[in-house]
């Protein structure tokens, strides 16, 4: 089993996995993804996945309904779920 932070696109969805957990959003409710340089996340009520410590990147994935806190090391995170979004 994986225990990094993993993003990929099914039927219109974005689908976010980690450990044993699966979110699936709808590409058209993201609004944004943003660079969170705090370490517990501005949002306090956001859903966190993946490992808070060491991790080097932090992004906020804003939706309508529900916001992310997502801990990775991968820099790369961020643009692919732009790229999934768009399309």
């Amino acid at each position: 089993m994986m225990i990094g932070l993993r993003v990929k696109e099914k039927d219109g969805m974005v689908v976010l996995k980690w450990m044993l957990s699966e979110v699936k959003i709808p590409k058209a409710h993201i609004l944004e993804v943003v660079s969170d340089e705090t370490y517990g996340g501005k949002d306090v009520q956001a859903l966190r996945m993946g490992f808070p410590y060491a991790t080097t990147e932090r992004y906020l994935l804003k939706t309508t309904e529900q916001n992310y806190l997502l801990y990775t090391g991968d820099h790369h995170l961020k643009k692919r779920i732009e790229e999934i979004v768009k399309g």
